[in-house]
């Protein structure tokens, strides 16, 4: 898959963020369940529309597949042996007390680092409680970064609370409906871009023996190594 236009395709994904997901999703129902107004019309009820799990995608394109390559396995490296527990939990927008830079005690669950080799490349996942951050290279030439939200209910949204249109905005509760979609967006994008930012603190440079690889392999000459 190509794209001719980057700035082009970035506008129209940026405007699935002010979708009117409830019609969108209302208009499939009426065609996959016609039946579903007469259905919940005696009751007063209707679809409350809810996302399980999300994931948020930020894609680095590379001029080529041989940029990316040169440069991914310092970041693997980078990635596995430096980012630490406390990192993972700022990465995913989770607090870590400034006076300790640890995991705070109270903090109940696991924090996972992975790194597995698949036929497509290698991909680094991180694990915090179920929501992750990971990063890959697609299809030879775009580094991406991906995170999953599974409990949007550890997060924040600046709104009215519902059914008060009145009241003034506070921060609340991310929900778990659609209506919290935008909100969970900005939530990963700003995760995803924190990983970004981390990861970019690499030198770049490629390890010595990746360069003197090919010249340090050992050769026959009138039967002698």
């Amino acid at each position: 898959m190509r794209v001719a236009d980057v700035e082009k395709a970035q506008a129209l994904l940026d405007q699935q963020l002010e979708t009117d997901w409830p019609k969108e999703l209302g208009r499939l129902l009426d065609q996959a369940h016609p039946l579903h107004r007469p259905i919940a019309r005696p009751l007063g009820l209707q679809y409350y529309w809810s996302a399980a799990e999300t994931e948020y995608a930020t894609d680095v394109l590379f001029q080529d597949a041989a940029s990316l390559a040169r440069l991914y396995p310092s970041w693997v490296h980078h990635a596995m042996s430096s980012f630490s527990s406390p990192d993972v939990m700022r990465f995913l927008g989770r607090r870590v007390p400034l006076t300790t830079g640890q995991v705070n005690g109270h903090f109940q669950g696991e924090i996972i680092s992975d790194c597995k080799h698949r036929p497509e490349g290698v991909r680094v996942k991180h694990s915090l409680r179920g929501h992750a951050i990971k990063f890959y290279d697609k299809q030879g030439s775009v580094l991406r970064v991906e995170t999953t939200l599974v409990r949007p209910q550890e997060f924040s949204s600046y709104r009215r609370p519902e059914g008060k249109p009145k009241e003034k905005k506070r921060w609340l509760t991310l929900r778990r409906g659609v209506a919290d979609l935008k909100r969970r967006a900005e939530v990963s994008y700003k995760a995803n871009d924190r990983y970004l930012q981390a990861l970019a603190a690499t030198s770049g440079t490629v390890p010595l023996f990746q360069w003197v690889q090919k010249c340090c392999k050992p050769l026959r000459q009138a039967g002698r190594r």
